[in-house]
């Protein structure tokens, strides 16, 4: 039987379409590939009844101050003649620290004693000097003989008031014997923070043990900083690690609430609480679970406590995760063999592929070509 060549360029056009179908659904859905999704897997995660100190914190960054800043003063104005001491000095009560040019005082005053004791300027307390003002032949202001000002810089004693008048004095004094640090806690967190309460202190740069502290001051009124609204809370520490600086980056953990001594506990996760009864997963031996009630202590960083209803060491349930593999079957771009009406790719009947009634005779044909 003969077989007209319009005929014939179809069937060749169209073996070669499929060929290249076939060749490309080998390479981009290669033969044994699974096409069916496998059932989702589901992990329980499980935890365990233990045993300690919980506690729970409110952390805070803030920076090593004095406990206490005096900033010291001549009495009268007048022409420095000399400097007795410079940044970094330890001074003692009654040390010297600078005198003024005495002869213009004894003009101004009748008693030459009066005179020279304004002429001549001592340390009122003993700690480190972190600011000189003046040097020798500068005229120096009268101020305050001494001016306490705490680490806020808020005038705590003496006759001046404000923070610029203090740091205009000619010599400012640190006690380190006392060192604190000032913590900005949020407005949600300062409820839970008592004057009293135990702290601690880590020194990120020195790597050192951490320092205990105790909260000595709250702030009355609140700062506000890019919309966050704080309370500058001041920590005391009551014992210091050797190498501290004044300025230095500290870290506090405030304890606002502990269960002082070992309790029985487990994650916060584990809990659930319906209708005012809590109740905990409990994991058998055999893997099946039973929900228990249990009566609850404080919830902590670690955990919460449990005062009734659990043993140390029962395994418990803490959630699940599920994984599932992806089917191949669902991967977007993904070339399928069929899925159109009669056609490969879906073409519509009466391109390659589609078949009509009859087979052959009513093959495929070429846009444009001849049938």
């Amino acid at each position: 039987m003969s077989i007209s060549r319009p005929l014939a360029i179809n069937i060749a056009l169209g073996t070669v379409v499929v060929a290249a179908l076939a060749a490309g659904i080998i390479v981009l859905h290669p033969w044994g590939t699974p096409t069916a999704a496998a059932d989702a897997d589901t992990v329980q995660l499980t935890g365990t009844v233990q045993k300690g100190v919980v506690s729970s914190t409110i952390t805070a960054n803030g920076s090593l101050a004095p406990g206490r800043e005096v900033t010291s003063s001549f009495a009268v104005s007048g022409t420095l003649t000399s400097v007795a001491v410079g940044v970094g000095s330890t001074v003692t009560v009654g040390q010297t620290l600078g005198t003024i040019d005495s002869s213009q005082l004894q003009k101004a005053q009748t008693s030459a004693a009066t005179a020279l004791s304004s002429a001549t300027l001592t340390a009122p307390i003993a700690g480190v000097v972190v600011a000189v003002n003046g040097s020798v032949g500068e005229t120096t202001r009268a101020g305050s003989r001494a001016e306490s000002v705490t680490p806020s810089g808020t005038t705590s004693s003496g006759t001046g008031g404000s923070t610029g008048a203090a740091a205009s004095g000619f010599v400012t004094i640190a006690d380190a014997s006392t060192l604190t640090m000032t913590a900005n806690i949020a407005e949600a967190d300062i409820p839970k923070v008592t004057v009293g309460q135990d702290a601690t202190v880590h020194f990120p740069a020195l790597g050192t043990e951490p320092a205990p502290a105790k909260v000595t001051a709250i702030a009355p009124t609140a700062t506000t900083s890019n919309s966050v609204v704080t309370y500058a809370t001041t920590i005391a520490l009551t014992s210091a690690p050797t190498g501290l600086r004044l300025g230095q980056t500290a870290q506090v953990s405030i304890t606002t609430r502990t269960s002082k001594t070992a309790a029985l506990y487990v994650p916060t996760a584990a809990i659930t609480t319906a209708d005012g009864v809590s109740t905990v997963k409990v994991v058998a031996s055999d893997g099946t679970t039973t929900a228990k009630t249990v009566t609850l202590g404080i919830a902590g960083d670690v955990g919460t406590v449990i005062t009734k209803g659990l043993s140390l060491g029962e395994k418990v349930v803490i959630g699940s995760v599920s994984a599932s593999r992806s089917s191949p079957e669902n991967t977007p771009g993904r070339t399928r063999f069929g899925g159109g009406a009669g056609g490969f790719g879906g073409r519509p009947p009466g391109e390659f592929g589609g078949t009509l009634p009859g087979g052959m005779s009513g093959g495929g044909r070429v846009p444009g070509g001849n049938n």
